[in-house]
Formats: structure tokens, sequence, C-alpha cells
């Protein structure tokens, strides 16, 4: 659980950011720097946090 809340966290943080630099596909990005980070959460959970 504090993997999943620590995703979350950084994911709205990469988002805040690449909103700031008006990046093309944040979508892209977060997700491989989110599976760089925590390699071992399900792609699954990792979607849903990009979206939540």
């Amino acid at each position: 659980m504090r993997k999943q809340s620590s995703a979350i966290r950084v994911a709205y943080n990469i988002l805040k950011k690449l909103e700031k630099e008006k990046t093309k596909n944040p979508h892209a990005q977060i997700y491989h720097r989110l599976r760089q980070l925590f390699p071992e959460l399900p792609t699954k959970y990792i979607d849903s946090h990009i979206q939540s």
C-alpha cells in the first residue's frame, strides 16, 4: 500500500511539471518514469495511478 501511495504522489508531481512544460503525450512519459521507479507494481496499478 505504501508503494502505491508513493506512485500516486510521484505521478501527480510529474504531471504538474509536464503541464508547465506543455509536453505532448504526458501519459507515456509518466508511465515510463513510474515503471523505472516502481518496477514491482503491476501495469494495471500504474495505469490507474496516472488516471487518478
